[in-house]
């Protein structure tokens, strides 16, 4: 599956390359979104070990939604600095996640009922086109983490929602239009995000179609 996915993608920008010459320079006030999916990796534990597990034990990576919105403006011919955010989730699914909790000086267990997963990142960046049809991106900025757990005893259930505040983080991309008109484009877009916070290493490739204006 993957390698059909590359091979199409190759197709497309070698159809795209060969009408480059057709397309419109980019120019003034850069802006746009995409929307895909993709896989979030954990590595790490929350508060150190033994503590609160990420993931199931054995899972290394999740199945997720991922955005990305970004503005700014050329400072060249082919060079655009933006401002970028995106965003990746698991919006929730019920998981039989046993989840250890410090309680004082004891650890309690507890049944995860369901959880949902966000991370995402504030950055700087620069875009560079490599034709008028394909560019690539590379930034920096500082990311972030969530986890919510419906935690149940036999008992009680609550929610825990772990918040590891900020991070330092790297995002990189490179997309190829398949459609444009004017100074609107669509392409399809690969992206990466990395963060490191304290304890806990994420990174997060996503396939993304992207609507743009620039």
């Amino acid at each position: 599956m993957t390698h059909r996915l590359l091979r199409l993608l190759l197709a497309i920008a070698l159809v795209m390359l060969a009408r480059d010459g057709q397309a419109q320079q980019p120019s003034g006030l850069v802006g746009g979104m995409s929307v895909g999916a993709g896989l979030l990796g954990l590595h790490g534990t929350v508060n150190g070990d033994p503590s609160v597990a990420l993931l199931r034990q054995g899972e290394t990576r999740v199945s997720i939604m991922g955005f990305d919105a970004h503005l700014g403006g050329m400072v060249g011919r082919k060079t655009a600095l933006l401002f970028v955010m995106t965003g990746d989730f698991d919006p929730g699914s019920a998981s039989d996640l046993d989840v250890l909790v410090r309680v004082g000086d004891r650890l309690v267990t507890f049944n995860s009922g369901t959880t949902s997963l966000g991370s995402g990142v504030f950055a700087g960046a620069v875009q560079q086109w490599l034709t008028s049809r394909v560019w690539v991106r590379g930034g920096v900025g500082a990311g972030f983490l969530t986890r919510d757990f419906t935690l149940g005893t036999d008992a009680s259930y609550l929610t825990v929602t772990l918040d590891r505040g900020f991070g330092p983080a790297v995002i990189a991309a490179v997309g190829i239009d398949v459609w444009r008109e004017g100074n609107f484009a669509a392409d399809v877009e690969f992206h990466f995000t990395g963060v490191r916070l304290e304890g806990v290493g994420i990174d997060a490739p996503t396939v993304q179609v992207g609507f743009n204006w620039y």
